[in-house]
């Protein structure tokens, strides 16, 4: 019935106060969630509310990753994931992505999360996030990719 919080006392303690208080409630409301997810969703929250959840680290990180034509989004690979100790920078940029790309993007969007949490916090055998984007969406891969070009402004004249 109570949550503690720790972060160690740095440059970017209120980030990391902002992180891992996400995960406390998160965990409190569905404890059954995806690690990616639980990752995506602290990443995106853990930000100063005037960002609107844009990470630019990662914005960053992905737009370089999209230029050397090293990047194929695939949330079915993240929801693999078991530990964070199998989590790469790549992994938490692309879990972050994934959660702003569903926040921020559509309403549809937005409801299918909150859709897909409910119905894990009701059954942890609840099918992957993955499996109903694939039946909403056309390419999410493709669509996610264009979300980061156009976060990063990767299209626009130099």
């Amino acid at each position: 019935t109570t949550l503690s919080v720790f972060a160690a006392w740095q440059d970017r303690m209120a980030e990391d106060l902002r992180h891992e208080t996400t995960h406390g409630y998160v965990h409190a409301v569905v404890p059954t969630l995806p690690l990616w997810l639980d990752e995506g969703i602290a990443e995106y929250f853990e930000l100063p509310r005037a960002e609107r959840g844009v990470h630019a680290a990662h914005v960053s990180h992905l737009a370089g990753r999209i230029l050397e034509g090293t990047w194929r989004p695939d949330m079915a690979r993240l929801e693999l994931l078991e530990s964070a100790g199998e989590m790469s920078q790549d992994h938490y940029a692309e879990a972050w992505c994934w959660v702003h790309w569903l926040l921020s993007t559509t309403p549809q969007r937005r409801t299918l999360l909150q859709d897909y949490l409910v119905a894990i916090r009701r059954d942890a055998t609840t099918a992957p996030l993955s499996t109903s984007l694939r039946l909403v969406s056309g390419d999410p891969a493709a669509e996610l990719r264009e979300h980061v070009e156009d976060l990063a402004n990767l299209d626009a004249p130099g």
